[in-house]
């Protein structure tokens, strides 16, 4: 090879030295092309998942808000203002007539929020909930226990608690449970209405909002606990089923919603109180 290069002309060395210049720069150009195009379309389908999920994060929030709402609207009805006064002069004579009449707000709240799965009144004087609903009677039912972290907690009137098993009715259901305490002008110690969101409703719901691209959709509550575990990473994300808690150094209640692409993981805070 060496011996025919140099029987070559002067001439012919240089057709040969352009040849293979022009074969590099062609080689080069293309593998420069095909990086910067990869990387256009890898940065415009990341912005397309961020406005997908804004627009999903978007609509949940206002979703969430409105149960909220709801949920407060039934603190306004008449069942409720008289459920509270025999709380407040604690006459649980009144018990089974105060809970046939919560019957009519608590079937209203489901019917106005299909995302609700139960819901549960607990006072000094008894626990209403839904007559057609089924209350456990394990001792973990028991709803100081299952909640008394979160009753605890310094200063709040309305709790998001991430996806986990309903502790509180026959059946186990995965729930998104929101906490709330009565209105000012009703509040007495030791109540607690809960509203108990159906998880997999929920993630239809999600799914329903997306332009059906494959994905995941992870939705999970910002809290501050002392000693846990830190949050978990994206890895862990993919890995993981759906829901999960994330710890960030905040008091403020919120949603952390993550939608998960084949690229990569974007994600979006909701904050529904």
């Amino acid at each position: 090879m060496k011996h025919a290069y140099y029987r070559l002309s002067l001439k012919k060395r240089i057709q040969l030295f352009y040849i293979l210049l022009t074969v590099f720069c062609i080689f080069v150009t293309g593998i420069l092309s095909d990086y910067f195009a990869s990387r256009v379309m890898e940065r415009n389908a990341l912005g397309l998942s961020q406005n997908t999920l804004n627009k999903s994060a978007q609509a949940l929030d206002e979703h969430l808000r409105h149960v909220i709402v709801s949920s407060y609207t039934l603190m306004l009805s008449d069942a409720f203002v008289q459920t509270m006064i025999d709380v407040q002069s604690k006459n649980d004579a009144s018990y089974y007539r105060n809970l046939s009449a919560l019957q009519v707000p608590f079937v209203q709240l489901k019917l106005n929020e299909p995302l609700v799965e139960s819901v549960l009144l607990s006072t000094p004087i008894g626990e209403f909930y839904a007559t057609k609903d089924t209350r456990s009677a394990s001792a973990s039912a028991d709803y100081r226990k299952a909640f008394g972290d979160w009753l605890d907690r310094p200063s709040w009137s309305v709790q998001w608690i991430g996806a986990h098993a309903d502790p509180l009715f026959v059946g186990g259901k995965r729930v998104l449970s929101l906490l709330l305490r009565p209105l000012s002008s009703q509040y007495s110690p030791d109540v607690y209405l809960t509203v108990n969101l159906n998880e997999s409703l929920v993630r239809g719901d999600r799914r329903g909002q997306s332009d059906r691209r494959k994905g995941r959709l992870v939705l999970a509550r910002r809290r501050r606990l002392g000693g846990r575990a830190p949050h978990p990473s994206v890895s862990r994300v993919r890995r993981g089923a759906g829901f999960y808690e994330r710890h960030v150094p905040t008091y403020r209640e919120g949603l952390f919603f993550v939608f998960q692409t084949g690229l990569a993981t974007v994600s979006s805070s909701i904050t529904p109180i």
